[in-house]
């Protein structure tokens, strides 16, 4: 069969060119508009994407400023199932946990992400997505450990050779760290880094050291770029910044505090010792969660129940703490006195408070009477109280007294 070329009258040709034409820039524009919102994203998201995967290490009001910026700006439509199911956990959070303004802004994003449920987060294991039907075992490996998802920007494998001569750069900057020369470690580590730019042990090593001598900004950058890198090995040593004593200058800067979730925890046995056996479960489950533990001891005060204290935005690790402590009875209170800590987990028993002859909650310092009073004595007491309260201001209910370490 012979091939014809079809044609088209010379005004036919001229409105078809035309239509391509119009085509063409109608498609350039939605590509433009398109372009310019991924653009408005990439802007404005900060470190957003790590707070919607780990909402559980930050504190309210940072969950719900991503979600508001992931509504106005984040495209969802190329997202897969699997990367929905990530970014729904910050609103999942939010939904759980926020008050009814954020529940209205979580549901929201969830339905966006196609996914009217809520997802569970529990401590031991992590998040299930009731809308795929997932149970808890599916987010544990045949050998125990917890599945996580990593942060996919992709490093390239040099030649040995080239890895050999990063290694020892890395290797003489940590001589130089401990011989407490950080100036010249740095050098080094940047020397590893310039040879092998994806050397893990380098990057955190160059940010460890850059905290020491006071360069914050160049230890946030460090830390941020490493959070971003793939493989397990980049995945750990970003969270053992948390509790890396080198990185201690910086946990009063709140970059760094959002950047790793620092949560600066106190738990505290309020038995007098007789508690060692929760306290340590407590202990070790929140080592578990890879949350660093600031301070470890026993309260000055006896406790006839678990306390959970908590900073103001910190609503969400004080409920996760409340799972951890798993007991019924136990309370949460806001702090509400000047306090280095985020959050501070009391263990709480009434049998160890029968024992100190603590049997309600305190007035004064004493146990509080049931037995109905004359009005004569009644004066009495609060004009007694009254002289207490004036002579010590130490003196507080189990219901308010704040926690502390016992000198």
């Amino acid at each position: 069969m012979s091939k014809q070329l079809l044609t088209f009258p010379r005004p036919m040709r001229s409105i078809l060119a035309t239509t391509a034409a119009v085509g063409l820039a109608v498609g350039l524009w939605s590509s433009d508009v398109a372009a310019q919102e991924v653009n408005q994203w990439e802007r404005y998201k900060g470190d957003c994407e790590f707070v919607l995967k780990a909402p559980d290490r930050y504190p309210l009001n940072s969950i719900q400023e991503c979600v508001m910026l992931w509504e106005q700006y984040k495209d969802v439509a190329p997202l897969s199932p699997d990367e929905r199911s990530i970014f729904a956990r910050g609103p999942s959070w939010l939904f759980i946990y926020g008050d009814k303004n954020q529940k209205f802004i979580a549901q929201n994003a969830l339905n966006r992400l196609d996914k009217p449920k809520a997802l569970v987060f529990d401590p031991e294991i992590g998040w299930r997505d009731p809308n795929l039907g997932q149970s808890l075992e599916d987010f544990i490996e045949p050998g125990g450990k917890y599945l996580e998802e990593l942060d996919p920007i992709h490093t390239r494998k040099y030649s040995r050779r080239t890895m050999t001569r990063a290694n020892r750069a890395n290797t003489a900057g940590y001589r130089f760290y401990k011989d407490k020369r950080y100036l010249a470690a740095i050098e080094k580590f940047r020397e590893s880094l310039d040879i092998y730019p994806w050397h893990v042990k380098a990057k955190f090593n160059l940010a460890c050291n850059l905290a020491i001598v006071g360069d914050a900004d160049g230890a946030l950058r460090h830390l941020q770029e490493l959070r971003a890198w793939e493989g397990l090995e980049a995945r750990e040593a970003f969270e053992r910044a948390r509790f890396d004593k080198d990185f201690e200058r910086l946990h009063d800067d709140k970059r760094f505090r959002r950047l790793v979730g620092l949560v600066r925890l106190q738990i505290l046995d309020g038995t007098s010792g007789g508690g060692t056996e929760q306290v340590n479960r407590i202990y070790a489950t929140f080592r578990k969660r890879l949350m660093p533990i600031s301070q470890f001891g026993v309260d000055r005060h006896i406790r006839s129940r678990p306390f959970i204290y908590y900073r103001e935005g910190y609503e969400a690790q004080a409920e996760m703490a409340r799972l951890i402590v798993a007991n019924i009875r136990t309370a949460k209170k806001k702090i509400t006195w000047d306090s280095p800590f985020d959050l501070i987990v009391v263990w709480g028993d009434p049998t160890a408070a029968e024992k100190a002859e603590v049997s309600g909650p305190l007035v004064q310092g004493e146990p509080q009477e049931e037995d109905a009073l004359s009005a004569e004595d009644l004066a009495g007491k609060a004009e007694e109280a009254k002289g207490k309260a004036e002579e010590s201001s130490e003196k507080l209910t189990e219901e308010t007294a704040p926690p502390g370490e016992g000198e």
